[in-house]
């Protein structure tokens, strides 16, 4: 029973993406439930070449990728649709299309970006020796994140630019840029908080809280934050003064959110300036009322989550 249970399970958790595609794009799923308990997909995908440019699996803004966790990937021509082929060796096989991310809003692309972004950068801001290709990986992941939002801000339809972020998005969540090192995660624990109270778009909430975050733990290692200051922004590196890269860093990566149409602040996320009550509310949530502390660079309680909302408004 428990195995039939776990098979019906990862049905639905891999058909009900495709509910509501067209009947003639059609999805083909086996569930293979292993000895221990675990199971594994099998899928094949059947597209309808003649009809719309229209696939079964969910685009998104290209930065919740679940499909190529644990993935790999590669760009492959399919008759005439340029999309992006992901395979796992469990047997699931994916298709996208980037074409299909031309009709997202503005705000929403931009969300993606601050997402992808953030998802490297909770794995790049932590503690533990530094691993260069890791580091490497997620600092030129950044840039290349930056620069094409930059260009889809100002030309939405650009294919190129498109297929980047995709690109960018999978490899920003697939632990690639986080490979010897720990996550942090505090920004996204902070940020499922607002998600939670105020039903705001994800990456906006990301963007709205990283640079409070940032400031309030950057003494913890400020040759990280340095470096990224040189290494992803170009600024010269202060060896006597850290602390001031660090801090041109930070404000540079505020600029270049507001640039893409993302909030920094809590203020301009909700369009209105937040109590103190509602502060403190979303503080002890985030520690599930005193049970955890958060974040890998600096731990952080109740009141310190508290005060970096308070520095965010």
């Amino acid at each position: 029973m428990r195995r039939l249970l776990l098979a019906v399970l990862c049905l639905l958790l891999f058909t009900l993406p495709v509910w509501g595609a067209e009947a003639e794009n059609t999805m083909e799923v086996t569930a293979v439930v292993n000895g221990d308990g675990s199971c594994r997909m099998a899928v094949k995908l059947v597209l309808n070449l003649d009809g719309p440019e229209r696939l079964v699996l969910p685009v998104g803004s290209g930065a919740q990728d679940a499909t190529v966790n644990g993935a790999a990937a590669k760009v492959q021509r399919l008759d005439n649709i340029q999309a992006l082929v992901l395979e796992s060796p469990a047997g699931f096989r994916g298709v996208q299309t980037f074409t299909l991310t031309y009709t997202l809003p503005a705000y929403q692309t931009a969300c993606g970006a601050a997402d992808m972004m953030l998802h490297t950068m909770e794995r790049y801001f932590t503690q533990g020796e530094s691993l260069e290709i890791t580091d490497s990986i997620a600092e030129g992941l950044l840039r290349t994140v930056m620069a094409q939002a930059v260009i889809l801000r100002d030309d939405p339809k650009n294919y190129n630019a498109r297929a980047e972020v995709m690109w960018a998005g999978s490899l920003s969540h697939n632990h690639l840029t986080g490979l010897g090192r720990d996550g942090d995660w505090a920004t996204h624990q902070i940020e499922h908080e607002l998600g939670g109270m105020y039903d705001v778009a994800h990456g906006a909430g990301l963007a709205a809280v990283w640079p409070s975050w940032a400031r309030y733990v950057c003494r913890q290692d400020l040759l990280r934050f340095a470096r990224f200051g040189a290494n992803v922004w170009g600024i010269p590196l202060n060896y006597e003064h850290p602390e001031e890269t660090a801090a041109a860093a930070i404000a540079q990566t505020e600029r270049f959110f507001t640039s893409i149409g993302m909030p920094v602040t809590l203020t301009e996320l909700l369009g209105r300036t937040p109590e103190e009550k509602e502060l403190r509310e979303l503080a002890v949530k985030c520690t599930f009322f005193g049970a955890r502390k958060i974040g890998g660079l600096m731990k952080l309680g109740e009141q310190e989550i508290f005060e970096i909302y308070q520095s965010a408004l």
